[in-house]
């Protein structure tokens, strides 16, 4: 399978990217995302859940902290176990879409990032992708089709009535 997508920490000890080949480790042959630890010679699969499912049907768009210890990824999985996560069956209009979120390599931990405002905000009904975290991984960049605050236009004819301009948000 092709890999695609690299994105190298500033320490230049690891690189994230997308692959569906399936003789890496845990590779299904549907585009997940990586990190490769360059000085160890391994590679892991970072687009999972707590759980270790792995995103299906695909996660993309890796951005890695400086130190290789976090990645972000937009992926339209809802089986990454984190509660709330919109399914494509609910969301507005009903489409399959995409979600921001981090993954904590060294924790094993994966945290939605595509939320509404406020304290245990609810996730995005729109598609949220092109993560970029800052070099500490403090912060996540991303954009989405859904403004805070707001909720979705109403729909006429099965189109949006309002077009929606992405949003960029900052967690």
């Amino acid at each position: 399978g092709n890999s695609t997508q690299p994105a190298l920490s500033a320490d230049g000890a690891h690189v994230a990217f997308v692959s569906t080949a399936t003789n890496l480790a845990g590779g299904v042959g549907l585009p997940q995302v990586f990190v490769r630890d360059l000085s160890a010679n391994n590679n892991e699969v970072v687009s999972r859940g707590d759980g270790g499912a792995m995103a299906v049907p695909a996660a993309t768009s890796p951005s890695i902290s400086a130190d290789g210890r976090l990645v972000a990824f937009a992926s339209a999985a809802d089986n990454l176990g984190e509660s709330g996560v919109v399914a494509d069956a609910q969301r507005q209009p009903p489409v399959a879409g995409s979600d921001v979120f981090v993954r904590d390599v060294a924790w094993e931990e994966t945290i939605l990032m595509s939320r509404q405002s406020g304290a245990g905000g609810a996730p995005m009904e729109r598609d949220s992708a092109a993560p970029a975290l800052s070099p500490g991984g403090s912060l996540v960049a991303f954009v989405s089709d859904m403004k805070v605050g707001e909720e979705p236009p109403p729909e006429e004819g099965g189109l949006p009535t309002d077009i929606l301009r992405p949003t960029v948000f900052a967690r």
